[in-house]
């Protein structure tokens, strides 16, 4: 487990024994095993008491349950909400898919929530980590001998065979060639499969080079897609949602490379306003099209991480009512933001990236 568990759990207002904290500490190593990308935003809204969740949380939580029949399972208590952040923490340290959804799931909710546990902060930490070290781990391993043969070859053993030898001779020459016959074709097998391994780490790395000339390409036209105009023609408030969109539609990695915050600013310094722009989520989103935002709202991962993600949630609610300021108050109840709180156009549109790139893991 990358976490000290029994620092984590403290917030947790629990004075656990070593016992205790070893039968939970392990039932949060199975859960990380067996825990799917959908659930993955369950976690997050368990660690940021974000309330109701989709799964059935008494299966969800089943591992603890199995090592310690005293667990309760009570959204109330403290302990399921820091439970839930080392399940998150322990999934970033595989650098699988599950542990990309986390780190992504976590800077979404992060980003505008007010409600925050005690281990917030580490968990945050750990998800930028993860984002910012991601790229680096793109890479192709080196050629390199895979197979090596002992010194003895299948010739040796049978070279004691002459014209005259006798059935002795045949069959104790071949029982001494058979093991080394096994172990070629062993060899051979283990050869197959490493071989695979580095044409899908070349593949890999060639994907990741792609998607870098394409996202270059679309900096460089300085066109939107979405809405059929250079991006200097449109407003920074509808650039910071529709340009990271577009940008993360070209993203082929879980994450995304490590420039593209540089290529977001870069774009949204060629709109009207430019990048410095502060403005609320709410005038971004009524800034867009709504033919657009209809176009967005059209996914269903809209509806699964409506808590998680402030910028989707705030896409789908526009789509309530015509008017522009109408659907406002029911996205300041179910967000727990308020209209009137302004970012940066950077942060929203690297909000805005991080919740597509979620998406694309969820689907």
């Amino acid at each position: 487990m990358p976490i000290d568990f029994a620092a984590w759990y403290q917030p947790a207002m629990l004075v656990p024994d070593t016992e205790l904290l070893s039968k939970r500490s392990q039932a949060t190593i199975t859960l990380a095993k067996k825990i799917t990308v959908r659930e993955v935003l369950d976690l997050v809204r368990l660690a940021f008491a974000l309330g109701k969740v989709d799964s059935d949380l008494n299966q969800l939580m089943a591992p603890y349950r199995e090592v310690d029949s005293t667990f309760v399972v009570d959204l109330r208590q403290n302990a399921v909400s820091v439970l839930a952040g080392c399940v998150l923490a322990t999934l970033m340290d595989t650098r699988h898919s599950t542990g990309s959804a986390a780190a992504l799931a976590i800077l979404s909710a992060s980003a505008c929530f007010d409600r925050k546990p005690a281990h917030h902060s580490q968990l945050t930490q750990l998800a930028q980590r993860y984002v910012e070290d991601a790229p680096a781990l793109v890479q192709v391993k080196g050629a390199k001998p895979i197979v090596t043969y002992g010194p003895v070859k299948v010739g040796d053993s049978l070279s004691a065979l002459a014209p005259d030898a006798d059935a002795a001779k045949v069959a104790n020459a071949v029982r001494l060639a058979l093991p080394i016959v096994a172990e070629s074709i062993k060899a051979t097998t283990t050869l197959g499969a490493d071989v695979g391994k580095q044409f899908a780490s070349q593949n890999h790395q060639l994907a990741y080079q792609q998607q870098q000339i394409d996202m270059l390409w679309w900096l460089l036209g300085e066109w939107c897609d979405a809405l059929s105009a250079p991006y200097p023609n449109l407003a920074t408030s509808a650039a910071c949602l529709i340009a990271p969109h577009e940008l993360a539609s070209l993203t082929t990695s879980e994450t995304g490379p490590r420039a593209v915050q540089a290529m977001i600013h870069k774009t949204l310094l060629i709109t009207k306003n430019g990048a410095k722009d502060t403005l609320t989520l709410v005038d971004a989103v009524n800034s867009c099209p709504r033919t657009w935002r209809e176009q967005v709202a059209k996914s269903p991962f809209t509806g699964i991480a409506r808590e998680i993600c402030p910028v989707s949630l705030a896409v789908s609610d526009s789509l309530a009512t015509d008017a522009n300021d109408t659907w406002v108050p029911v996205f300041e109840k179910s967000s727990g933001l308020k209209k009137q709180k302004k970012f940066s156009a950077m942060d929203l549109a690297l909000q805005t990236y991080r919740e597509k790139l979620l998406e694309k893991l969820m689907s």
